[in-house]
């Protein structure tokens, strides 16, 4: 599922199989920046009782800069959420990204509470 514009997108992906701990996923999700000085700040925490990880990556293409900052969850059953936004360095961009970012955690249902009432 993807949501956005050519500036800002949005997106939450399920994956099938991810490396065996959280942590290897985000440095194995942040290793394919075209960027060599791309900088990834990597925060574990956890989303609604699951394991997780927030990657904030700052890189640059072109003399433009860019961030991404992605949402790993890895649920009981063995489930693998992605939410990942990218967006702009700088500016109103980058703030309507990290606001839409934001917004979409918050609301985010994974695991069990996909299907419960």
């Amino acid at each position: 599922m993807a949501y956005g514009d050519k500036t800002v997108q949005l997106r939450l992906t399920r994956k099938e199989a991810v490396p065996t701990t959280i942590k290897e996923w985000a440095s194995e999700a942040t290793l394919s920046w075209a960027d060599d000085n791309a900088q990834t700040l990597y925060s574990p925490t956890s989303f609604h009782g699951y394991e997780a990880m927030v990657t904030d990556t700052t890189y640059e293409v072109k003399d433009k800069k860019y961030r991404s900052m992605q949402l790993l969850i890895t649920t009981g059953a063995q489930e693998h959420y992605e939410l990942r936004v990218d967006m702009p360095k700088g500016g109103k961009d980058e703030s309507r990204g990290h606001l839409l970012f934001t917004g979409a955690r918050a609301r985010l249902k994974v695991g069990k509470a996909m299907v419960s009432p």
